[in-house]
């Protein structure tokens, strides 16, 4: 596991530095003389580059998770939903739930909120 964690971060995160790297001096010495295109190529590599950079995150926390234990217990579905809108009304979105009554569920309540 520890050989799979350094691969990850070091390995694949490696190439990404050099992406981002390399468009963001590009951009900032030819960015003038592009067209339109051709800065909004700019922009979507380095949006997905920090997008796969996010997922490599993803990745090594849930390499992680299977160092914790499961504990596994009934879960109030509904109140999971509640803190899940909770957590959004925080947020610049205008979001309408129409929620009916749900059944409770069973498993890990901290795996859930992690990774739900």
């Amino acid at each position: 596991m520890e050989a799979f964690s350094y691969s990850i971060s070091h390995d694949l995160r490696a190439p990404l530095r050099g992406i981002i790297g390399f468009t963001t001096m590009l951009d900032e010495k030819y960015g003038n003389e592009l067209d339109d295109e051709a800065r909004r190529i700019i922009t979507v590599i380095k949006s997905n580059t920090l997008r796969m950079g996010s997922l490599i995150d993803d990745l090594l926390s849930f390499s992680r998770m299977g160092r914790q234990d499961i504990i596994k217990g009934n879960i109030p579905i509904n109140n999971l939903v509640k803190e899940v809108i909770t957590d959004l009304a925080g947020t610049d979105h205008n979001i309408y739930f129409n929620i009916q009554s749900l059944p409770d569920g069973y498993g890990d309540i901290n795996t859930l909120r992690r990774y739900g």
